[in-house]
């Protein structure tokens, strides 16, 4: 074998190596990323299975669905704190899925029917026009308890009408 050929198969080698390194860092990022999917859905769990979540959920499905924001207050505190409670954890989960951090499947799949029952009771209370919203917080213009977004897909035209 000749100088030539050698430096050839050096140059060859040189290319394979450097390929491989880049399918394995490749690799090395798929796997990375579906390790902290992972890990965000056993904490998206844990805060489901939290005794005071659970305590807030269970007093908002004992409520009847399509209450108003005032009809919630006759309740109490205690409901009223359950529903900010519930309502956070869930906006919390919204920008996990926004931001693709967890799937909405991966949502539905561990409290879909949750969420649904939740909504049904609270959205009279998240859709408060901004003079209404929270004791003295100031939210922006135009914008409920929702920050302006929307919780659910399906809509009320109460609430499409408040924007």
């Amino acid at each position: 074998m000749d100088l030539q050929t050698a430096a050839n198969l050096a140059e060859i080698v040189s290319v394979l190596i450097v390929v491989g390194g880049f399918l394995f860092a490749v690799i090395q990022l798929m796997h990375l990323r579906h390790q902290r999917r992972d890990a965000a859905a056993i904490e998206l769990a844990r805060s489901f299975q939290s005794p005071e979540f659970g305590h807030a959920l269970r007093l908002l499905l004992s409520l009847p669905p399509g209450l108003s924001s005032d009809e919630l207050e006759e309740y109490g505190p205690s409901y009223e704190d359950a529903a900010m409670l519930v309502s956070l954890t869930l906006e919390s989960v919204g920008i996990m899925v926004h931001r693709r951090v967890v799937s909405l499947e991966m949502v539905w799949e561990l409290m879909g029917g949750l969420v649904l029952g939740a909504w049904e009771r609270l959205e009279g209370w998240v859709a408060l026009p901004p003079a209404e919203v929270g004791h003295g917080t100031e939210a922006p213009p135009g914008r409920g308890r929702s920050g302006g977004r929307r919780v659910c897909p399906q809509t009320s035209s109460a609430a499409t009408a408040r924007g």
